[in-house]
């Protein structure tokens, strides 16, 4: 997915990390022509706290979403009606929807048990997205991210729903660790921790809680993820001396090296959706650079040339299931770090990335695009504090996703609904 910025200089980092936060509002800001007008009113819930739950679960994804803004019954444009109980373990709805001024109705109906009421809410919510904005949810999908808590020395990973809540911390190894990288279908993921004292590259099933060793070549092994089809393994090395892209296949472990420069470094590759292509970035004009490139170009040793013009550097480049790129550029105009998104389909040097960040004197780093492809989680720097923050490329405002004492960064938002 994608990196730290500075992960060129791959054994210098400075690790701080957690905070965390109940207050998930977002002030609308965005084009209210796109959101849909939406009455939760005449849903009745029973006298079960857990129903009350369910149903405030909903409504604050919708309202994340950027989707939906909820008015009274008769200003709205779609009308969601019936009950939502609890009972024998379970938690069920039985909800009547109708839109498009009562031209179009369908029911929602599941029980479930109540262990999983979260997510359940979450998926609901994303039924909703799809049904009536006609969009990918993100409701029911994850984020990644490393983090230090204000009472520990070293970070480790953990894991968060996309609103925010249930955090829950993952490895327990208070080791050096960066690079989470959801693996592409599973829950489950990818990291480099410096577990055993040298950097290797671990998987982690998260249903499980098995952990497997995937790359401990010596020198660094960083940056893994894996192709949409699962055939290879794209990863950075530094086993021959320089730090440069490799290919690992997951059939028969044969490795291709990819650059072959000793007098720059390659990190954050990331796939193109179709798997035809690699976005990566090299410092070899001095400073580091997004390059995207085919794997036949790769594979045949082709000279490559940026793909973002005008920037002063251009760093963690993440492709959406859509086809643009977010990535974390530094201008002459703006001398801090912001997030851009781009086509790359189009005209490198006629491409105008646009900036989906705040010019507030803060840094923000290392983006990972939600599965909707409207939002994005990032890394916020000021005053040597790092938080995770969700941004809309639609215009409504930034939100704090963790807000807990300590420091948290690195995130990665899971690429397709991860049910659990």
């Amino acid at each position: 997915m994608k990196n730290v910025t500075f992960i060129l200089s791959l054994y210098l980092f400075v690790f701080a990390l957690f905070s965390y936060s109940a207050d998930i509002l977002i002030s609308g800001k965005a084009d209210r022509s796109v959101k849909r007008t939406i009455s939760l009113v005449n849903v009745r819930t029973d006298s079960s706290s857990g129903s009350t739950e369910f149903l405030n679960v909903l409504k604050n994804d919708l309202q994340l979403s950027g989707w939906f803004e909820e008015v009274a019954p008769a200003s709205a444009s779609i009308i969601i009606s019936g009950d939502v109980r609890v009972s024998n373990g379970n938690v069920s709805y039985n909800l009547n929807a109708s839109w498009l001024a009562d031209t179009r109705t369908k029911k929602f109906t599941k029980s479930a048990s109540v262990n999983n009421l979260r997510m359940n809410a979450h998926e609901l919510s994303d039924k909703f997205t799809q049904t009536f904005a006609e969009n990918p949810g993100m409701a029911s999908s994850r984020i990644l991210f490393v983090g230090r808590q204000s009472n520990s020395k070293n970070p480790d990973i953990y894991v968060c729903d996309s609103d925010g809540l249930s955090a829950m911390q993952i490895t327990r190894d208070s080791k050096l660790c960066l690079s989470p990288n959801w693996i592409p279908n599973e829950n489950a993921f990818m990291y480099t921790s410096w577990l055993t004292g040298n950097p290797a590259v671990y998987k982690v099933n998260l249903n499980t809680n098995a952990r497997e060793l995937i790359s401990s070549y010596p020198g660094m092994n960083q940056g893994a993820v894996l192709s949409p089809n699962k055939d290879w393994l794209a990863l950075v090395l530094s086993r021959s001396g320089g730090v440069d892209l490799y290919l690992k296949s997951t059939k028969d472990n044969q490795l291709k090296r990819l650059t072959k420069s000793k007098k720059c470094n390659e990190s954050s590759p990331s796939w193109s959706p179709d798997g035809k292509q690699l976005a990566f970035v090299d410092d070899s004009r001095s400073a580091p650079q997004i390059k995207i490139m085919s794997l036949r170009e790769l594979f045949s040793g082709v000279a490559s040339s940026p793909a973002v013009f005008g920037f002063k550097e251009s760093v963690a480049p993440e492709w959406s299931d859509d086809g643009r790129i977010v990535f974390c550029g530094k201008t002459s105009q703006h001398n801090r770090y912001g997030i851009y998104v781009m086509h790359p389909s189009e005209n490198a040097k006629a491409n105008s990335p646009k900036l989906v960040s705040p010019l507030d004197n803060a840094d923000y780093e290392d983006p990972s695009w939600a599965p909707d492809n409207r939002h994005i989680v990032c890394t916020k720097i000021m005053n040597f504090k790092r938080q995770l923050v969700v941004l809309d490329t639609m215009g409504d405002s930034p939100r704090v996703l963790i807000n807990l004492p300590g420091d948290w960064y690195l995130p990665a938002w899971s690429d397709k609904l991860t049910g659990f």
